[in-house]
């Protein structure tokens, strides 16, 4: 739906009257029927690709990257037992034989779900791999926990298994500490906040409230596999259930420069104000908050429009803590709302200041008089990825952030008939690697594609497309309603940051 406000006047002041639960019934359906037709679009787009992937003795996983860049990441693949019986050893390979590297998450009665760590998928493209059988290896093990301390060649990470935070995030490249330790809350500290009373904000002010942490926290479970090894927390929290608790996962990635913090809570349903955050006091010397949003970049507070919002943020993909030496990026899968260098509720700042490199993402609440549920209730769960890099630039943070946003997305194919189609195909890519395609979509003229493109370096460029034989594609400069700007050509100039539509032949 593209209106928030759909919704009763008196969803909170009356959330069990009837018309707050029609309107509410009529307003999330309008989420869930575009859940379902985004499946839809997946299985009909997959099923009309099909006839051209790779099938043969074994079965098949066909990997699709719909950005415009190569990419080597994980992702995360559910496999029936009838393609992998249960217990079955196999190895997932390319077709010249070198295997990925592939670790169990979680089981269901009819399968599992794996996270394999492909490698080298092609920009706007696909790779096919076998589901080899083979003997079993050896487990990989358990994590080994000295004082409560994790970590790899790119990091170490100092828990405090007594609030289920992050106590310290050392990073090694950098030579230097992540985490501000004159914050009041660590790293991942998961926070939930009371408010005396709903009026205050309509009053432009915020003095009743009361924030706390997590009570009775320990670690649960640890493990370590090919892709990364992991640290399960779990504590309790008002506004939770008890039993589930809140759970918080940290996975340390052995080959990438990557962290993972997967939170899993069953939130009770309140219809006093109240609202989560999860903590993320960063420090990097004269730092400063850069977020993606529509159509750019934002620095908090520097291009930001006076006058625009400043309490909190929504978040495209990514916000970066950056200086001319370093940046640390963070973003989450789920959660776009960010409050930036504080926890800024009721301050309504004109203009943006602030005096640490602080990110707090605002997870949920209930604060608002109208037009929304009352409470929010049930199991929920959310995740943050983070890194850290000597590359401070623009470029690095929006291809973290939209990678890791925009999954790689797989398809399993059972054992076949040997058609010997190609395993590998690109579209096309870019020459430079400072554009990113936002978007690619069907033009209103048969035959053709309609690509959004930015350039993301701030460097006057020149854009040229290339097919996978390395030949130059044709374009041609439109308008956002398909209307030509300028002819046909082969190379177009980008000023720094310009955003343009071009229309190319369909492949």
């Amino acid at each position: 739906y593209d209106e928030h406000t759909f919704g009763a006047s008196e969803s909170v002041s009356d959330p069990l009257c009837e018309n707050s639960q029609v309107q509410w019934g009529e307003k999330s359906a309008y989420a869930w029927e575009a859940v379902k037709r985004t499946q839809m679009l997946y299985e009909t787009s997959v099923g009309l690709l099909q006839g051209d992937l790779r099938r043969g003795k074994n079965p098949t996983l066909t990997i699709f990257n719909t950005l415009n860049w190569k990419r080597s990441e994980m992702l995360t693949v559910y496999i029936d037992f009838e393609v992998i019986p249960r217990n079955q050893f196999f190895e997932i390979t390319d077709f010249q034989g070198h295997s990925l590297k592939v670790q169990p998450i979680r089981y269901r009665r009819e399968g599992c779900y794996y996270a394999i760590f492909a490698e080298d998928i092609p920009p706007m493209g696909y790779k096919t791999f076998e589901i080899v059988f083979k003997q079993p290896s050896t487990d990989t093990g358990t994590v080994t926990i000295n004082n409560a301390s994790i970590e790899n060649h790119f990091y170490k990470l100092q828990l405090n298994p007594d609030k289920g935070t992050i106590q310290s995030l050392y990073d090694k490249e950098l030579n230097c500490e992540l985490v501000d330790s004159s914050s009041p809350w660590e790293l991942g500290a998961f926070i939930y906040e009371k408010l005396g009373n709903r009026d205050q904000l309509a009053q432009y002010r915020l003095d009743d409230y009361n924030r706390t942490g997590l009570s009775e926290c320990r670690i649960i479970d640890s493990s370590n596999g090919p892709i990364y090894q992991r640290i399960l927390l779990q504590g309790k929290s008002p506004g939770t259930d008890e039993a589930f608790g809140v759970n918080l996962e940290i996975k340390l990635y052995h080959d990438t420069k990557r962290i993972e913090l997967e939170y899993a809570i069953k939130r009770l349903p309140e219809t006093e104000p109240s609202g989560i955050y999860v903590a993320f006091p960063f420090q990097l010397p004269e730092g400063k908050l850069v977020f993606d949003v529509q159509g750019g970049t934002v620095i908090s507070g520097k291009n930001q429009l006076e006058g625009t919002s400043t309490d909190w943020n929504t978040v495209q993909n990514f916000v970066s803590v950056q200086n001319n030496r370093a940046q640390i990026i963070i973003g989450s899968n789920l959660i776009p709302l960010y409050q930036l260098g504080d926890i800024n509720l009721g301050k309504f700042q004109y203009q943006k200041q602030y005096e640490k490199p602080h990110v707090y993402s605002w997870v949920m609440n209930n604060y608002w008089n109208t037009n929304f549920k009352a409470s929010q209730e049930g199991e929920f769960r959310w995740s943050y990825h983070l890194t850290s890099s000597v590359d401070p630039s623009n470029n690095l943070a929006t291809k973290f952030g939209w990678s890791s946003r925009i999954p790689l997305y797989a398809r399993v194919m059972p054992t076949g008939t040997e058609n010997h189609k190609p395993t590998e195909y690109s579209a096309f890519h870019f020459e430079k690697n400072n554009f990113l395609m936002t978007s690619c979509t069907p033009s209103k003229e048969e035959g053709y594609i309609l690509l959004n493109i930015r350039e993301i370096d701030g460097k006057r460029t020149n854009l040229r497309i290339l097919n996978e034989d390395g030949q130059t594609v044709p374009f041609t400069i439109v308008n956002a309603i398909e209307e030509k700007l300028e002819n046909e050509t082969s190379e177009h100039i980008f000023e720094g940051y310009q955003n343009k539509f071009i229309k190319i032949k369909r492949f």
